[in-house]
């Protein structure tokens, strides 16, 4: 590749217009051997396993030719050559990203082969029900390459954990581990920064249940995400606005870890600037979740990220993200010096590839994973298995040689930043994702590919209302406690808000009540159905009765109710694991109402909201008090099952602990 890195140089000096110099690109094309190279990086599933086609420093030539692109100015130009090429039946080099995936393709591709079908996947393979393809010829002709797959052990009724193959006791026996069902929760593993959210969405407006649509059409709105973590919040609650929405919105973005705010900024400036929609979700998402990125990035989105004022003005002043939205960014010194470091750092593929399977794939965490798989279906522990082992969330059988470029936003110094237990399904409804993958053309058993197809979607109905609507987003990283008194002092600063979403700072190992103290006098009077929302997930470690566990009374009490379920399938579980299993989701029938209540009298809930005028709404109207629980109902009201489909996502698929409490406190008199 460096010959035709040098022939291009050496032809670009001589021509003057980006016509020519394009032309001059298709002609090197012509000449090369498509048959000559495979894949550009063969990732390999586990640390130490041989690596199959052309060595790495086929990335690293990439990376002096997507320069090279860069320096006469050809990225415009370039997105046409690669999807052109992409359309052929062959992929060659210059596809460095193929055209966004709007439908699910035909799994054909052989990436050491440099084949790939540009037709639609339409048949679904039954061995494993992860791939598609657009006939039988391809099917076949796909086999050789597929077959791996399709007979991969996890996807066997009879596979058993590890634990039981080899007559031992499984390791979270001997830990302090008392999680329900996803890999770890006390006993963890890795460097335990949440960059992904692991509780579902949330639209902290809701206003059918609130202002009411046709009213909000045109009201103003002032939002706070006091501690955001990632965008979900930020995008289901824009996305859930009217059609016509004509009002204009303000929206305080805040979190006090350098890695979220930057990373925040980072897919912000991308939906915003990059002019094709479709392109630019596809990155974001990237950015946002996996761990290699097309390598397109460095020539089709940072150039415009490097000319944008969005990553230039970081010290609160305005700067335009799109003709309706701006951007009033303030960083303290140490974040701005760290998104320059991450922005300018490069990453070795191999490395990365080693550093992501150390941590999701560490055997001493083997049999953590298993109890995982142990509870979900086969095809679904297939598909887990390929992102724990490359990182992309992508389609099962979609094309991704092009995703090779490491993700410096999931990675400091070179370490994962993210636990084994991390996982980016949990934090959006599953049945919407599911949903969507299958109006996308995939299957349900597709995870990542339903997850793939579901966040594009939102996050190009998110650019286009960026567009549509006028927006203000201020960016800081403050103490939440902090917060407000910045706001005071800056006159262009919002100063009062319709909804404070303040997550789960009010957790008493982090914040606790005070943040009421803080946000309280900050809630917009005029507005009724103005309020603050507040996530509890760790009180059940100063409040015991927040476990089904917690005494012998509501053990059985649960397990009765458990046993009325018929979808929980407590009296068919005959194995002891599948019986542990089970035991694990107990905390779904438990009611934890009234140990909450206790809990937030010892913390002085009442008193403390009293004195900033807020008062706690003892029926909802923004977001459920449990998780999976109907909104509008009493404090004991349990999660609903209705189905066995229900069932499985709560029980198997979630990781949740189900001691998760929502709160609702709003002005005082209005309730």
């Amino acid at each position: 590749m460096q010959t035709l890195i040098d022939s291009l140089e050496r032809s670009f000096s001589e021509l003057s217009t980006k016509d020519d110099k394009k032309s001059a690109f298709l002609s090197a094309l012509e000449k090369i051997d498509t048959d000559s190279k495979g894949s550009l990086l063969q990732l390999s599933a586990r640390p130490g396993t041989p690596k199959n086609g052309t060595p790495v420093e086929d990335i690293n030539e990439w990376t002096d030719f997507e320069r090279l692109i860069a320096r006469h100015g050809l990225q415009d130009e370039m997105i046409d050559i690669a999807r052109a090429i992409y359309s052929q039946s062959r992929l060659k080099f210059g596809t460095k990203m193929p055209p966004p995936l709007s439908r699910l393709g035909c799994a054909n591709y052989v990436v050491s082969r440099s084949q790939c079908c540009p037709r639609d996947g339409i048949l679904t393979c039954y061995g494993c029900f992860l791939v598609r393809y657009c006939s039988k010829e391809c099917q076949l002709a796909h086999w050789r390459f597929h077959k791996k797959d399709c007979r991969n052990p996890l996807k066997l009724v009879s596979w058993s954990p590890a634990w039981i193959r080899e007559n031992r006791m499984p390791a979270f026996v001997y830990s302090d581990d008392v999680s329900p069902t996803d890999i770890s929760t006390q006993s963890t593993f890795g460097m335990g920064m949440i960059l992904w959210g692991n509780i579902e969405a949330i639209d902290i407006i809701n206003p059918k249940h609130n202002e009411g649509a046709d009213d909000l059409r045109t009201r103003d709105l002032s939002l706070a995400f006091v501690a955001s973590g990632d965008l979900r919040n930020v995008v289901r609650t824009v996305n859930k606005l009217p059609e016509d929405y004509s009002g204009s919105i303000k929206i305080v973005l805040n979190d006090h870890n350098p890695m979220v705010v930057c990373r925040n900024l980072m897919i912000l400036s991308i939906l915003g600037i990059i002019a094709d929609v479709e392109e630019a979700a596809e990155h974001a998402l990237h950015l946002w979740y996996s761990v290699f990125q097309p390598l397109s990035y460095e020539t089709r989105i940072l150039p415009h990220l490097y000319e944008s004022d969005a990553l230039r003005n970081i010290d609160g002043t305005s700067a335009r993200l799109t003709p309706s939205t701006t951007m009033h960014t303030k960083l303290s010194s140490d974040t701005a010096n760290f998104l320059v470091h991450q922005i300018r750092s490069t990453l070795d593929p191999v490395s990365i590839n080693t550093a992501l399977n150390n941590i999701m794939n560490a055997p001493e965490r083997t049999d953590y994973r298993d109890r995982y798989y142990e509870a979900i279906r086969p095809s679904h522990r297939v598909a887990f298995e390929r992102w724990r082992s490359f990182g992309l969330v992508l389609p099962f059988g979609a094309a991704n040689a092009h995703m090779a470029l490491p993700n410096k936003w999931l990675f400091i110094d070179g370490h994962l930043m993210v636990n084994d237990s991390a996982n980016p399904f949990e934090g959006w409804d599953m049945d919407e994702i599911f949903k969507a993958g299958k109006d996308h053309g995939t299957t349900e058993d597709d995870l990542m590919g339903c997850l793939f197809f579901y966040v594009k979607d939102q996050l190009v109905e998110f650019s286009k209302r960026l567009r549509r609507f006028k927006v203000q987003i201020y960016s800081f990283n403050q103490d939440a406690r902090d917060l407000p008194r910045t706001l005071k002092i800056h006159a262009s600063f919002p100063k009062s808000f319709d909804r404070i979403e303040v997550s789960n700072i009010v957790d008493k190992n982090y914040v606790g009540m005070s943040v009421l103290s803080d946000w309280g006098p900050m809630l917009n009077k005029s507005n009724p159905h103005a309020a603050i929302i507040g996530l509890f997930m760790n009180w059940p470690a100063w409040k015991e009765a927040g476990n089904a566990l917690c005494s012998s009374t509501a053990t059985s009490r649960a397990l009765e109710k458990m046993a009325s379920c018929p979808y929980a399938g407590l009296c068919q579980s005959r194995s002891p694991e599948k019986a542990m299993g089970v035991m694990r989701s107990l905390n779904l029938f438990h009611d934890t109402s009234r140990g909450f209540e206790e809990y937030l009298k010892s913390e002085r809930e009442i008193v403390i909201a009293r004195k900033v005028g807020l008062q706690r709404r003892r029926i909802h109207k923004i977001v459920p008090h449990r998780c999976y629980a109907k909104l509008g109902m009493v404090q004991s009201e349990l999660p609903g099952i209705d189905s066995a489909r229900c069932w499985y996502k709560m029980a198997s698929l979630s990781g949740m602990t189900y001691y998760e409490r929502y709160v609702e406190w709003g002005l005082m008199g209005l309730q």
